[in-house]
């Protein structure tokens, strides 16, 4: 019998192994695509280090190494926080923000490519236990 946390982490291998093959292209992770995606939905120079390690879990030292990249990668900038001295604010680049296009279509090739086997009512399900899954409290 597989337990729902093997079957969790097998899918996310698969997803890791698809989105290298998708987003190989852009010479980019999948974690550096999910920050790039996040600064997208973010109004300009409003996320700090911190929001980033909140909304994917992530450790500070994990965070601090892809936005090293991300900045090297000429993606992403590193601001002093006009509202607090002690935190810098991450926004885009102009190269990033000439990306945009392309890498939500990556996104929706990734999505589509991992879910291929489930109708569009499954994936809509998929979503919400998920979502319910992650809830904490």
């Amino acid at each position: 019998m597989d337990r729902i946390g093997i079957l969790i982490k097998k899918a996310s291998l698969e997803l890791e192994k698809t989105a290298l093959s998708i987003l190989s292209q852009y010479d980019m992770t999948l974690t550096q695509y999910k920050i790039i995606v996040f600064l997208y939905a973010a109004p300009p120079m409003s996320v700090r280090q911190v929001d980033l390690e909140r909304a994917y879990s992530m450790t500070n030292p994990s965070v601090t190494s892809v936005l090293h990249t991300l900045e090297k990668k000429g993606l992403i900038n590193r601001a002093e926080n006009a509202e607090d001295r002690r935190s810098k604010v991450i926004s885009l680049t102009q190269k990033a923000l000439d990306l945009r296009d392309e890498l939500e279509a990556a996104g929706d090739r990734l999505e589509e490519a991992f879910t291929r086997n489930l109708s569009s009512a499954e994936r809509s399900e998929m979503v919400v236990l998920l979502t319910k899954m992650l809830k904490k409290g």
